[in-house]
C-alpha cells in the first residue's frame, strides 16, 4: 500500500518483503487516474535494495564456509544469520534465540559482511559440529 501526506507531495510505501532486487522500478504518476494506462508521467525511478530470494547455499562440516549473495545496495553494516526450524513461515521476521543455528565456536553468527564493496560475501568460518541448540531434534 502507498500512503500520501496531506499535501499529496510525499508518498510512503510499506516495507517490502519480496521483490526483484536486480530490476529498476519506475514511479509513475497520474492526475486522477482510474486505471494503469492513466499513469502517464514518469516521476522517477527506484531500486529495491537487498538480496535476491530463492538462492541456496551448502557448507561441509569441517571445512571453511562462505556465502555470497546476489542483489543490490549492500553495505558494510549488513549481516547474515543462519536460522533453523523456520520452514513454512516464509519469513525470518519471527526469529528468536532458539532459531539461531549453533555449529560450535568456530562458526560465528550473526556475521557482518567480510568483503569490501559490494559487501556481498560472508566468511562464516568452519562448522565443527552439527547444529546443537535444540536437543533431541535429530541434528
Amino acid at each position: 500500500a502507498v500512503e500520501d501526506d496531506q499535501f499529496d507531495t510525499d508518498f510512503a510505501m510499506e516495507v517490502p518483503m519480496i521483490g526483484n532486487t536486480l530490476q529498476q522500478y519506475a514511479a509513475c504518476w497520474g492526475n486522477n487516474p482510474n486505471a494503469p494506462p492513466a499513469y502517464t508521467f514518469l516521476a522517477g525511478s527506484f531500486t529495491m535494495n537487498g538480496p535476491t530470494i530463492g538462492t541456496s547455499h551448502a557448507c561441509i562440516l569441517g571445512q571453511a564456509c562462505s556465502v555470497t549473495l546476489t542483489g543490490t545496495g549492500f553495505t558494510s553494516s549488513n549481516a547474515v544469520l543462519v536460522a533453523v526450524d523456520i520452514a513454512g513461515t516464509d519469513s525470518c521476521s519471527f526469529l528468536d534465540d532458539f532459531s539461531v543455528a549453533s555449529f560450535g565456536a568456530s562458526l560465528v553468527l550473526p556475521l557482518a559482511a567480510t568483503s569490501s564493496s559490494p559487501h556481498s560475501s560472508y566468511s562464516l568460518g568452519v562448522a565443527h559440529s552439527a547444529h546443537n541448540n535444540l536437543p533431541g531434534s535429530g541434528y
